[in-house]
């Protein structure tokens, strides 16, 4: 793809965006992000991935991300979802098995973020079965409150998380995860930056 090509983002959430967009700025930063979708459930991802692949023929560049979630591997899931290939112009990318294992690579930084022990992070974040429910889990063990009550659900409350729980990792995101260290941690990430990077 010619340097300078614009190119269009696809992601679940607005955490997912916010990691997108830091792989894309480091892996291929001649890209130029046109936009970026954010669907609110992958569902709605694959609903639409006839759209995106007719855009992506007709020239608009799409990278997509989604979670693996509960689905077997990435093969599976593209199989499952008929994604087809549009070389060059449509990339789409599975998060082993979320976007927060990839947050869980980054031992140090997100240990200094959250104030809480290295030790206590996987050192192998693509083999844990529920990212998200782990990250949670570590954020129960900061002494940090404000941290606690804007990521964690209110006691009582049906919620899976927090009201600011896709701000402050954004956050986290954007500005204090080393890609690079958490990219030798997990192989999923590995994969996606060297992918965007041939994009």
């Amino acid at each position: 793809m010619a340097a300078g090509r614009e190119v269009m983002l696809v992601c679940e959430d607005q955490l997912s965006a916010d990691i997108l967009v830091r792989m894309v700025s480091h892996a291929r930063p001649q890209l130029s992000i046109r936009s970026v979708e954010v669907t609110r459930g992958n569902a709605r991802i694959a609903a639409s991935i006839g759209k995106y692949a007719r855009a992506s023929q007709a020239g608009v560049a799409h990278i997509i991300l989604t979670d693996l979630d509960r689905a077997a591997c990435p093969p599976s899931l593209l199989a499952e979802w008929k994604v087809p290939e549009v070389p060059g112009y449509l990339l789409f990318r599975i998060a082993v098995r979320e976007v927060e294992a990839w947050l869980l690579a980054d031992q140090p930084g997100l240990a200094k973020f959250l104030g809480i022990p290295a030790g206590k992070i996987s050192v192998r974040p693509d083999e844990v079965n529920d990212p998200k429910e782990t990250l949670m889990n570590l954020v129960r063990r900061c002494r940090n409150i404000r941290l606690k009550q804007d990521i964690l659900p209110e006691t009582g409350s049906s919620a899976k998380k927090g009201v600011f729980y896709n701000e402050r990792f954004g956050h986290f995101a954007r500005k204090d995860w080393n890609i690079e260290r958490a990219a030798k941690m997990s192989p999923s990430l590995r994969k996606a930056l060297l992918r965007i990077g041939g994009f």
